[in-house]
């Protein structure tokens, strides 16, 4: 991944200062019963995570830019409490190439114009 140069943004983005076994480490030791830890990867690191964690996987939605595409992103929520993972795909852009309603919808907080 590239840089944007804007340290700020940078470290929100990327794991230089935060690998993501220690993020998972700690959310691990400071998650209660009830806690769930969300993360948005792409395929490669989410895969990864999974090898490794201590943490249930509750929910996974496959993020596509549109249908018939490969899989861009996981969606993951993990918590110490075991359950069935509910397994979902999630596609940006609809048959047209706009926003799909689901994505509006996850989004709606984050953009003015949604």
């Amino acid at each position: 991944a590239f840089l944007s140069g804007n340290v700020t943004r940078d470290q929100a983005r990327h794991t230089f200062s935060l690998p993501h076994s220690t993020m998972i480490e700690k959310a691990t030791a400071l998650l209660n019963k009830h806690g769930s830890l969300n993360l948005i990867l792409p395929v490669e690191e989410a895969e990864n995570i999974r090898a490794y964690t201590p943490l249930k996987l509750l929910r996974k939605t496959l993020v596509y830019n549109h249908q018939g595409g490969e899989v861009k992103r996981w969606l993951m929520e993990m918590s110490a409490k075991p359950g069935k993972t509910l397994e979902e795909d999630l596609f940006i852009r609809d048959d047209n190439g706009g926003f799909s309603s689901e994505y509006r919808q996850l989004t709606r907080n984050f953009y003015l114009n949604f």
